[in-house]
């Protein structure tokens, strides 16, 4: 199992990332998002290639903003010294320049790990009862 992201509660969410084998000072671990996202700024500097959807779905904001997705990109990202290929949606006006949404998470068994607590993945808190 991956430990990733150690440390207090107010340095928890980001973290360094290599994408495409550059290093990204600022990317967000994101244990609430579904899919991994990245910015304009981000594939501008790495000078990565968009693939463009012509679609009419959107990223919901942590303000419940609706941010349309403009296409993805194929990416190599390395978490500690793990690299996973995948597509990460293109949304240009998200204000981190790489966000990691769980599906990478879980695909390399990640931990998050906060003050000696771990994070993510949740653990069952609840009790089903079929009757």
């Amino acid at each position: 199992m991956l430990s990733l992201a150690k440390g207090t509660a107010d340095r928890i969410a980001e973290t360094s990332i290599i994408v495409e084998n550059m290093p990204v000072k600022r990317a967000l671990i994101d244990t609430g998002a579904a899919v991994t996202i990245i910015n304009k700024d981000l594939v501008d500097s790495l000078n990565l290639t968009v693939e463009t959807a012509n679609c009419r779905h959107s990223v919901v904001a942590a303000n419940n903003e609706l941010i349309p997705i403009k296409g993805y990109v194929d990416i190599t990202i390395k978490l500690a010294v793990t690299p996973i290929r995948l597509y990460a949606l293109y949304v240009p006006e998200i204000s981190f320049p790489l966000i990691v949404g769980t599906n990478v998470l879980r695909t390399l068994g990640t931990q998050v790990v906060c003050e000696g607590r771990v994070l993510w993945p949740p653990s069952a808190t609840y009790n089903v009862r079929m009757s």
